[in-house]
């Protein structure tokens, strides 16, 4: 018996019940459509697979009474020093020793012994149908009454590499044990689970998509409690980098640098390759920089390889970079837009030059604008006082000294306002001037 400590991916898969395609309902052609499908597997490869023994067809399933559990809490008994007692009562030294011998036989067989599917010859013959694939069943075979069984359509080996995948919206802490391997096996592979085995051990069961020949893929099976990894940000900035004018529209482009800090501690004994999985962001215009790139890009990941020794830790920075566009017109009369475009290093220094003749002719025109401003407030100021005048005037005797007052002071008041309308037209047309002059020239700032 051989006690497993873990967290194995395991599920249940009904084999024996037959599976049925239900046909698709045909509808009118405008109505037509297809379902999305999945793709899972890598766009773009690197990593070259190192050769590992994987036996049999991958739709094997776990076996109900594979190893990892116990059967009862009263099968063993856990002491302090490790050493576990199974039944009842203590064992003396001689007992332990033979115990002990046996156990270590009984590894040694298991490991030389325990080669799935060698001794299980296929019986069929695969070939290919176009764009579809049969598995020909070329012997006889014999059940007896009410009895089912499994036959081996195919019986290959297929070249595997070990790899932890980490991926945090998987599991945010630990990568997952798991493989890459290839279909070597010359046929296609329905979809289906796997069982992984350590030498003799089971390890885990997985579940794979349809395989062509050749295609590799990733399958994980366990998680691997030996890493552990924690993302966080890095130094993400933007700056512009670029500052072009033509005909009062002024472009910029920001570089914006996103950096994600991958922290790996690999506790265990053995060495790992990590494979991490980044979030493909290439339709937003983001590429990587620096010397860390992905080995492998998927439809919605980049894979990066990551070895990591040991007992070791390490830090991976993954730098990605994008630049966005912006425009700022000119042409509108804000000021704050010229004088920020002025406070930009990359604007260059005769872009500067024509943005302060800019603002000093908006100087001119806001002048004039404050001017109209200041005669308005002084219109409506007299417009109020005589209407105070023309109420007193009907109230006070017109023989009286207030109603002569009154009087000249209204036609003193008159006069003003003839004056002030006489301004107000002269400086509403310079006004006119000034803000046609100053947005025609917005309009021919070009560097």
């Amino acid at each position: 018996m051989s006690l497993i400590s873990g967290r194995p991916i395991s599920f249940r898969m009904d084999l024996y019940n037959p599976l049925f395609i239900a046909r698709p309902l045909v509808e009118p052609e405008l109505f037509a459509s297809l379902r999305p499908p999945t793709y899972s597997g890598a766009m773009a490869k690197q990593i070259a697979p190192e050769p590992m023994a994987m036996n049999g067809r991958p739709m094997a399933a776990a076996p109900p009474s594979a190893p990892g559990g116990l059967g009862g809490p009263r099968d063993a008994q856990f002491k302090g020093d490790g050493r576990a007692n199974f039944g009842q009562g203590a064992l003396n030294e001689s007992e332990r020793q033979l115990r002990a011998q046996y156990a270590n036989e009984l590894a040694g067989k298991l490991g030389d012994k325990m080669q799935v599917g060698r001794s299980v010859p296929s019986v069929a013959t695969a070939s290919a149908l176009g764009d579809y694939f049969q598995y020909v069943i070329d012997q006889p075979v014999s059940l007896g009454r009410q009895k089912s069984a499994l036959l081996p359509i195919i019986n290959k080996d297929v070249d595997a590499t070990r790899v932890s995948i980490y991926n945090p919206g998987v599991q945010a802490k630990h990568p997952l044990l798991g493989l890459k391997f290839k279909n070597t096996t010359g046929t296609n592979l329905s979809q289906g689970p796997i069982t992984i085995f350590e030498g003799s051990t089971y390890a885990g069961d997985t579940r794979v998509l349809d395989l062509q020949p050749n295609e590799e893929r990733l399958v994980s099976y366990a998680i691997d409690l030996g890493t552990e990894v924690s993302v966080k940000n890095g130094n993400n900035t933007s700056r512009i980098t670029k500052v072009k004018a033509v005909k009062g529209i002024v472009s910029t482009e920001t570089l914006i640098r996103e950096e994600k800090v991958y922290d790996i501690s690999n506790r265990s004994t053995t060495d790992r390759v990590l494979l991490i999985e980044h979030p493909n962001r290439k339709g937003q215009g983001f590429t990587f920089k620096g010397d860390n790139k992905p080995v492998e890009e998927a439809a919605d990941v980049y894979r990066f390889q990551v070895p990591v020794a040991s007992k070791k830790d390490l830090s991976y920075t993954v730098v990605e970079e994008r630049s966005q566009g912006a425009t700022i017109q000119l042409t509108n009369g804000q000021e704050n837009q010229i004088r920020f475009v002025l406070s930009l290093n990359e604007a260059s220094p005769e872009l500067k030059t024509k943005l302060n003749e800019a603002l000093g002719l908006k100087g001119k025109w806001d002048d004039i604008r404050r001017e109209i401003e200041n005669i308005n407030k002084r219109i409506t100021t007299i417009t109020v006082d005589q209407n105070r005048i023309r109420q007193n005037l009907r109230e006070v005797p017109k023989d009286s000294e207030a109603y002569k007052r009154y009087l000249e002071k209204f036609d003193v008041q008159e006069k003003e306002m003839d004056v002030l309308h006489a301004k107000l037209k002269t400086q509403q047309e310079l006004e006119h001037v000034a803000k046609v002059s100053y947005e025609t020239y917005l309009t021919t700032i070009s560097d």
